[in-house]
């Protein structure tokens, strides 16, 4: 069994959910992750994880798909970051941002609101920064005001992020392979195959990976731009290979992530163990975020102004996570 299938079949599981158990999910599963790790997708993949070990003990997985060959919707959007964020005046940025403030904030997967502030985040630094821009809860800029006094000098004192030291000492030397790099080393070790790991073995299903297999991973590493990215065909030589091996209904869908409400759920259902892990009192004794601001946050999402789910979740589940493993005395 694939995990593809896996999804078709549980699907319906799990919008069938009733509320209380999705609230419960997301709350264990800061537990049994063991270090915080804010990827949403955690908890449809627990999920899928404990349908499945239903009926089998073994899977194969598609961990390093989207890594090796370019088919995350932030590939997508490199071309068009360039053409904004390179090339577009200054004022006109400035403009389009006013604007994307003004859109009223959804809370559906992917909504528009989200993805074009998302986008905008991203600003006016080289490829590998930029995408983790993207992909970030909080920006450079944010930590000043989020973090206590004494965390703030801890990380005015080494300013260099991984990331940055990564793209500057590492293998790569074109500007596409640095961004593949990026995504190889740093996103699918330490998110999507710690999260994987950890969610499936949790009910005890063992996952595997056929995309990162050495000989496989060789390969795509060698792969020009247009190999794996071509217009807007993600995936291109992987989805050309397959053709005629997969129906074309899945070539061709729509890519569909495992999503989970959590921005209406952060509103509705989690809203009161949100205000209680986040409470002002709270946050001063611990020391470690302030509280004003993440104040500003939680009033700025539970009351529908701007969409907070990434940052929000973020801290939901750190704190979870330190009341469980690391509680500050």
């Amino acid at each position: 069994m694939t995990f593809n299938s896996a999804v078709i079949m549980g699907r319906r599981t799990f919008q069938s959910l009733p509320k209380p158990l999705v609230g419960r999910v997301n709350v264990v599963l800061t537990r049994q992750v063991g270090r915080p790790l804010a990827d949403t997708s955690v908890v449809p993949t627990y999920l899928l994880s404990a349908f499945t070990r239903r009926n089998v003990t073994v899977i194969l997985g598609g961990d390093g798909g989207d890594e090796l060959f370019a088919g995350y919707q932030t590939f997508l959007a490199e071309a068009w970051g360039r053409l904004f964020f390179d090339h577009t005046p200054a004022p006109l940025r400035r403009a389009v941002a006013s604007v994307a403030r003004l859109l009223p904030a959804r809370t559906g997967y992917f909504s528009l609101d989200f993805k074009v502030n998302q986008f905008l985040q991203g600003g006016d630094v080289p490829g590998p920064q930029r995408h983790q821009r993207w992909m970030a809860s909080f920006l450079p800029e944010h930590l000043a005001a989020l973090l206590s006094p004494e965390l703030r000098q801890q990380v005015a004192s080494n300013p260099l992020l991984e990331v940055e030291r990564r793209v500057q000492e590492g293998p790569a030397r074109t500007a596409w392979d640095r961004l593949m790099d990026t995504y190889a080393h740093f996103y699918l070790p330490d998110d999507v195959n710690t999260k994987v790991d950890r969610a499936s073995g949790a009910v005890g299903l063992e996952v595997r990976a056929p995309f990162l297999d050495t000989a496989l991973v060789s390969f795509a590493c060698q792969l020009l731009p247009h190999q794996r990215l071509r217009w807007r065909t993600p995936k291109y030589i992987l989805k050309r290979a397959m053709r005629g091996r997969l129906p074309d209904e899945i070539l061709d869908r729509r890519k569909q992530g495992f999503a989970v409400p959590v921005a209406r759920w952060m509103r509705e259902d989690l809203a009161p163990a949100l205000r209680e892990e986040l409470a002002p009192e709270k946050l001063r004794r611990e020391g470690l975020f302030d509280p004003t601001f993440v104040g500003g946050l939680l009033g700025d999402h539970l009351s529908g102004r701007r969409d907070r789910r990434k940052a929000l979740w973020t801290l939901f589940v750190f704190e979870r996570w330190l009341a469980r493993w690391g509680a500050v005395r």
